[in-house]
């Protein structure tokens, strides 16, 4: 994926964040990238006085603009939902990752039907290693994004760290129906396929003496 990180912000008519880094890959890579971007429409409010501010490169410096400006954001409009959720993917790619959890908590609460709020709640909690949390909030974006084939990827990769495959091969599938080519949906698939054949082999070789 490439990786583009220009951030222009004008809250009188978008917010707009873009990913700086790559899909995550295999489960045991997972905790390095978990995040997606998402370019928010937004009505005119109070928060007009935001003009556009080119951000070129990605670094520490780009992220602490950026929670600078949604927290301005949120300061005029409490119950912006979507500041509070980029504000927390911003926290994310800072580490913070308290900050983060507490910022899309909030953000999901000003609006439980928008699902990437959860989705990226998720992705943090997949990364540090709360995979029952992660698999609940990918299962509720999937109630308004049924076919996603990121989220049915990500919540596959939590049911295999959990050990329950035959569920994580049901979401990998799941994801390749609705996008064939996704690389992570078709390791995660061979992955298991692999282990299971590896099992189904050694069970079946014959009985030695000890």
């Amino acid at each position: 994926m490439r990786n583009l990180c220009t951030l222009p912000v004008s809250l009188s008519v978008l917010v707009c964040l873009l990913t700086c880094s790559a899909q995550a890959g295999p489960p045991s890579s997972a905790s390095k990238t978990h995040s997606q971007w998402k370019l928010w429409e937004t009505t005119p409010d109070s928060a007009t006085p935001f003009s556009r501010r080119p951000r070129p490169a990605c670094g520490k410096q780009n992220h602490q603009s950026a929670i600078a400006d949604f927290t301005e954001a949120i300061r005029l409009k409490p119950d912006f939902a979507f500041a509070y959720c980029n504000r927390g993917l911003a926290n994310s790619q800072l580490a913070h990752y308290d900050d983060a959890i507490a910022d899309y908590s909030v953000g999901i609460a000003r609006n439980p039907q928008e699902p990437y709020c959860r989705f990226n709640r998720g992705s943090l909690y997949l990364t540090l290693g709360y995979y029952q949390k992660a698999i609940d909030d990918f299962s509720e974006a999937l109630t308004a994004k049924p076919k996603d084939s990121i989220t049915l990827t990500k919540r596959g990769q939590a049911y295999e760290l959990l050990g329950q495959t035959n569920l994580a091969l049901d979401d990998f599938r799941a994801a390749l129906d609705s996008r064939p080519d996704l690389r992570i949906a078709k390791e995660g698939l061979a992955r298991i396929l692999a282990q299971q054949k590896q099992t189904d082999d050694k069970s079946g070789e014959p009985l030695r003496n000890p």
